[in-house]
């Protein structure tokens, strides 16, 4: 049976990944290759220079107090056993944006507007999936979120 490190890279070299580089041949979301990291490190990694962009302006707006619930999902998130801070503690441990899509309903105030699904985790370990979006620019922009749930299993 291989152990360690070495048999480790072995296994990855089988696989036709790159452990020094950290390259993983099925995109850009993928199980961190690399041997020489304990299990428990090898988590969600992202290809890259890390956070997006997006997922810092949508941890920004919560820090500053700049988020609103709609009522469906303030309604969701009781209906799960969730509270607000439960749905805010998953996006500040969001490490990427699961999914970013456009919104098809006639319903929203623009066309069209980006929304952006979030899957993380709160403090106590709940997968909790939020979908919002931005409302706003600059100074004044707010992040609505419009859905807030426990993540079926």
């Amino acid at each position: 049976m291989l152990r360690g490190v070495a048999a480790g890279a072995r296994v990855l070299a089988a696989k036709g990944w790159s452990a020094a580089d950290h390259e993983h041949p099925t995109g850009p979301y993928a199980r961190c290759p690399c041997p020489n990291l304990l299990p428990s490190r090898r988590l969600l990694w992202y290809k890259g220079r890390g956070m997006s962009d997006t997922l810092i302006r949508i941890k920004r707006a919560v820090l500053d107090g700049r988020y609103r619930f709609t009522d469906k999902a303030e309604i969701e998130l009781e209906a799960d056993g969730l509270s607000e801070r439960d749905a805010l503690e998953s996006i500040m441990n969001a490490v990427a944006i699961y999914k970013t899509i456009r919104s098809r309903s006639p319903h929203r105030k623009q066309p069209g507007e980006l929304l952006y699904i979030i899957q993380s985790t709160n403090l106590e370990g709940v997968v909790i999936y939020t979908k919002g979006t931005f409302r706003g620019h600059g100074q004044h922009e707010t992040y609505y979120l419009l859905v807030s749930s426990k993540r079926s299993t």
